[in-house]
């Protein structure tokens, strides 16, 4: 080993030394290669292999520095891949977790929200049935007042105007009906029955196929759609005789009054 000068202190060192001990000065990098016919170790700037006299020019060298970080490199990147796996998969476990969960809140507002839909048209069915109840009945008790008092010629001031023309009783009561019903006032308490029946009908057609915890609610609206109708349907043309009709009349009067007090329990 000889011995040189620090070119940067001047103190003497190994020539072999990549550094200067005493200042610290980097003063050489380069690394050591072999010679792959031989084995002999020799400096990087070498061309010719002195001991073989193989030629090093042909031979590609790989500083052990770089191969070092590079495979550093390689063994961090999988390190920090296979860290990552557990983290991932965490993640999507997550996000499913959610996903399930965003599912199943949504189909519970769905199914929520047809269960208040239902319950609300259930009530509005049941309100425009009572009162077109109450409207038919009004026609109803004037229809058979008219009939009656045509019949055994009663005067009365509510009647009057349809069973006697000029002060004197028609011959016929289906004079005094027909007087009725041309009425215009009469009319269009008729018109409102009409009117009342087509949004009774709708209401009805939205309540088909009901959620389970309606079914026996809707059992019990259609046994009182079923009376309404004929209720309705007696006051815009009644039929049959006098006795016939006033049977008819009460029957289904109380029938109506008792259903609509049964659909309280479904709707309240």
């Amino acid at each position: 080993m000889a011995l040189i000068n620090c070119p940067n202190c001047g103190k003497e060192i190994s020539d072999k030394a990549q550094s200067c001990v005493y200042c610290g000065c980097i003063f050489s990098q380069k690394t050591k290669k072999t010679c792959p016919e031989c084995g002999n170790e020799l400096e990087q700037d070498v061309s010719v292999c002195p001991q073989c006299g193989y030629p090093m020019d042909a031979v590609d060298t790989q500083e052990p520095a770089e191969d070092e970080t590079q495979i550093s490199v390689g063994n961090d990147n999988e390190n920090t891949s296979k860290s990552e796996e557990p983290k991932r998969k965490k993640k999507k476990i997550t996000l499913a977790i959610f996903v399930v969960l965003l599912i199943a809140a949504l189909a519970f507002g769905y199914v929520q929200k047809q269960r208040s839909d239902y319950a609300e048209n259930l009530c509005q069915a049941t309100y425009f049935m009572q009162e077109g109840c109450i409207k038919a009945e009004d026609t109803c008790n004037l229809i058979q007042k008219t009939w009656n008092n045509a019949i055994w010629k009663k005067s009365d001031k509510e009647t009057n105007k349809y069973t006697k023309v000029k002060g004197v009783f028609v011959s016929d009561f289906n004079d005094a009906l027909d007087r009725l019903f041309e009425d215009e006032d009469f009319v269009d308490q008729l018109r409102e029955i009409v009117e009342n029946q087509s949004q009774v009908n709708a209401y009805v057609k939205a309540l088909q196929n009901p959620p389970k915890k309606f079914q026996a609610g809707y059992q019990k609206i259609t046994e009182l759609y079923e009376a309404y109708l004929k209720f309705t349907n007696m006051a815009l043309s009644p039929t049959g005789s006098l006795n016939s009709f006033a049977e008819d009349f009460e029957e289904i009067d109380k029938e109506t009054a008792e259903l609509l007090s049964g659909m309280r329990v479904y709707i309240e």
